[in-house]
């Protein structure tokens, strides 16, 4: 189980983490694939301060935050995405 912060501010983390979730990739989703990302959104939905996760519900999130295609560049994303990567033990 692993532990993300959940930051307030410019990007809030839970809307970043929903869009992030819920977008397929160019070729779109299966319905396998649709199913571990409604795990992670499951979690998101009643999260306040943090988001706990499975660790295969976290590896699965790291991989989609590193592939997303983000549409600027800035501070607030990096740090949610650092503190995804870096999430703690829950």
């Amino acid at each position: 189980m692993k532990s993300i912060p959940l930051r307030g501010g410019k990007f809030p983390s839970k809307v970043v983490i929903k869009q992030i979730a819920e977008l397929g990739s160019q070729q779109g989703m299966n319905i396998a694939e649709m199913r571990m990302r409604m795990r992670i959104l499951d979690a998101l939905e009643p999260a306040t301060d943090e988001l706990r996760l499975e660790d295969a519900d976290h590896n699965l999130l790291v991989k989609l935050v590193a592939t997303f295609p983000f549409a600027v560049a800035d501070a607030a994303l990096l740090r949610i995405a650092d503190d995804i990567e870096k999430a703690s033990p829950a």
